[in-house]
């Protein structure tokens, strides 16, 4: 009775979440890890206890990151003059190279300077979208920058879960190399499949069709996902990280993806990510959530994730971004709100960040996402320019 009860909690959860966060200008992401706090703390239940809730928040664990690795527009990347990729290339290794060496310079763990320089598009794209930025040159810019960092970030996630299990030694670089290995393999065979696609269309548009009653494209993308979740789980790195490749992957090789992205996330965040986040927020205790330090790293970290960003503001300059614009990108870059949450994790199961600092990071994630779209907002409304 007690899973069925849980179940139904989840559910209405999962219902109820989008009214709240529009009642409280929240991400719906932050008020469903809000009610998994409540009812976990209030009613003593862990989702992670029950077997069918444990197995659907992991499933919307990997389509979360699967999404999040799809969302990267390798189209507006390739129109880039070799010069100015370049340029956007250097951006988020620069924010990673600040980061960490600030948090090193003022006594904290490097590894906290290293999550809190992780970029995620996926926020940031549905501001833009809110504000009618998405055909502007600071829209364009943002999604290449995002969708850069989100594949710089891919690596930082690769690296802090081999250093948190192996350290700095040759199982290590061993274990490095095979997960290398396998990204370049699965691109030789992606592009290899690219080409029996080029010699038969017909077959491939018979398979993925729009209006495919079998919903073929969404078949194939959770097979790619859980297979590539599972080979990286074999080779000894978190799963996630193979649906986060999975999604770079499919993004990467099918650039008419508009119809598979909204039908996945239709599917996703209609059901399964909300479990995620909601048996997220009953599996943390509320009680680390009110001590002082955690209030105070909290904050602390809120502000070295933007001050690292806005330190980086004058390498914007090259890019031709005038002072609004670039603030404008910089906030706009500063809420990795599901990275963070992965980071953190990932950080935390492998024993490199305790309880307290996993915490923090949580709140970190929330009040970013929350101070930060608000900030750029009252900026769009204020300068007029940015539409253009």
């Amino acid at each position: 009775m007690d899973e069925t009860l849980v179940i139904l909690l989840i559910i209405a959860g999962a219902l109820l979440s989008p009214i709240l966060a529009r009642l409280f200008h929240v991400p719906v992401a932050i008020a469903e890890i809000g009610y998994g706090l409540l009812i976990g703390n209030a009613l003593g239940y862990r989702g992670s206890e029950f077997y069918i809730v444990d197995f659907l928040s992991e499933f919307g664990f990997l389509l979360l990151m699967f999404l999040a690795g799809l969302e990267a527009d390798f189209n507006l990347i390739e129109k880039l003059p070799s010069r100015q990729l370049l340029f956007y290339f250097i951006y988020p290794p620069l924010i990673t190279l600040i980061s960490t060496s600030l948090l090193y310079y003022i006594g904290k763990p490097a590894i906290i300077g290293t999550l809190l320089s992780v970029i995620a598009i996926g926020l940031a794209f549905s501001l833009i979208k809110e504000l009618g930025l998405t055909d502007t040159d600071v829209g364009k810019n943002i999604i290449i920058i995002g969708g850069i960092g989100e594949i710089w970030s891919l690596l930082i996630l690769t690296f802090i879960d081999i250093y948190g299990v192996y350290g700095f030694n040759m199982e290590g670089i061993i274990s490095f190399t095979k997960i290398l290995f396998l990204f370049i393999s699965l691109f030789i065979f992606f592009n290899l499949l690219k080409l029996l696609v080029w010699w038969f269309p017909e077959v491939f548009q018979k398979l993925m069709y729009e209006k495919d009653p079998t919903a073929m494209g969404i078949r194939i993308s959770l097979v790619l996902m859980f297979s590539l979740a599972l080979i990286t789980s074999y080779v000894g790195t978190e799963s996630i990280l193979g649906a986060f490749i999975g999604g770079i992957l499919m993004s990467y090789f099918l650039r008419k993806k508009e119809n598979l992205v909204e039908k996945l996330s239709a599917f996703g965040y209609g059901f399964l990510i909300p479990i995620f986040f909601i048996t997220f927020g009953m599996d943390t205790d509320i009680e680390i959530f009110l001590k002082k330090e955690t209030i105070g790293y909290g904050i602390l970290f809120t502000v070295m994730l933007i001050l690292v960003r806005f330190v980086a503001l004058p390498y914007l300059k090259i890019l031709k971004m005038d002072l609004s614009k670039s603030v404008l990108v910089t906030l706009s870059l500063s809420f990795p709100f599901t990275l963070l949450i992965v980071g953190s994790e990932i950080a935390f199961s492998t024993g490199l960040i305790g309880d307290d600092l996993r915490a923090s990071l949580l709140l970190c994630a929330t009040l970013s996402s929350i101070i930060f779209p608000w900030i750029a907002k009252l900026i769009v409304k204020t300068d007029k320019i940015l539409l253009n």
